[in-house]
């Protein structure tokens, strides 16, 4: 587990990136999150998955699986890989 520290904000995390406390999270980590994977800015596309995928859980308490999100997004399944290339479950 290690501590990293954004704007004056500290987060733990593992050693895969996950925070240890997901009330932790906020736009400012999905930053942190995205430059850590390789990504150099997060686009209104990025926001609007992460958007839909937080709600998503906050409402019903799971992850919606990719056909869910792409069709809600009217996303193809290309496009959703091409917004996070590491993954929808590590980069989203």
């Amino acid at each position: 587990m290690k501590e990293i520290t954004f704007n004056g904000k500290s987060y733990e995390v593992d050693d895969r990136f996950f925070l240890i406390d997901p009330d932790q999270w906020d736009e400012n980590f999905a930053g942190i999150a995205a430059r850590e994977l390789g990504m150099e800015a997060l686009t209104d596309g990025h926001w609007q998955v992460i958007r839909y995928i937080r709600d998503y859980f906050r409402d019903k308490g799971a992850c919606p699986v990719v056909f869910e999100t792409c069709r809600e997004l009217g996303l193809s399944a290309k496009s959703l890989q091409n917004l996070f290339p590491t993954g929808y479950l590590r980069g989203a």
